[in-house]
């Protein structure tokens, strides 16, 4: 039985690399990642039901006035044995396996139950979405239900995806962020320069002049704004 496991993990394992690297050779670590991959990811699907997962939120402040103005909201696992987990601890395992479908409900309708107790339009949130996220055909109907159940103005709400989970996407997300931006929605594009940096991409996107980004090279973001 323990040949046939180790076999089985070795394949699965190969199959997840591109064709012409194909060719692996099973190592006992193999099957220790495997297993704890296999636990983590129940884990996971627990932990959503436990209600383990919590949000702390990194202020944005206005530097003329010191005031804060706005809000991202960082999700954060509370797993009963290893403790408080970022989502460098999870989140691979998390996007593999669509878990973070459910956590990415889980997390706005947190974030939305957090401005509704805030005076009106007092602040906006940021809410973090990845590429399995918006691959999802029904995660803009799904995340509009959200808002709109809670009562919260779209308005307070800004959805951060990075360049990167845009050119994860597997399909066109372009009428998705027209949408959210007419309803009030923002949107950030957060780390512009780090993947491909496709300026094509930007000039797809809707609304750029209402459009935050975020890039740490200065020469990136002078190119956008020229667009």
């Amino acid at each position: 039985e323990d040949g046939i496991r180790d076999v089985a993990v070795t394949v699965v394992q190969t199959c997840a690399l591109p064709i012409y690297a194909r060719v692996a050779i099973f190592e006992p670590q193999m099957s220790e990642s495997a297993v704890r991959r296999l636990v983590l990811e129940d884990e996971l699907r627990f932990g959503i039901d436990a209600d383990e997962f919590t949000l702390y939120f990194q202020p944005i402040v206005a530097l003329e006035s010191g005031d804060m103005i706005a809000a991202e909201a960082l999700v954060r696992w509370n797993h009963p044995r290893e403790g408080m987990l970022t989502p460098a601890g999870f989140m691979e395992i998390a996007e593999e396996s669509k878990v973070i479908r459910p956590i990415g409900r889980r997390v706005l309708a947190k974030v939305c139950r957090v401005l509704a107790d805030l005076p009106e339009h007092s602040m906006q949130m940021g809410v973090n979405v990845s590429g399995v996220e918006l691959s999802d055909d029904k995660w803009l109907e799904g995340f509009l239900e959200i808002v709109d159940r809670s009562g919260v103005d779209p308005c307070c709400l800004v959805l951060e995806v990075t360049e990167t989970a845009m050119l994860r996407a597997h399909r066109d997300i372009g009428a998705d962020l027209r949408a959210l931006r007419q309803r009030g929605v923002g949107i950030f594009l957060d780390d512009f320069g780090t993947g491909y940096s496709s300026l094509a991409l930007l000039r797809d996107f809707p609304d750029r002049k209402s459009t935050r980004l975020n890039s740490s090279h200065g020469y990136i973001s002078y190119a956008v704004f020229c667009l």
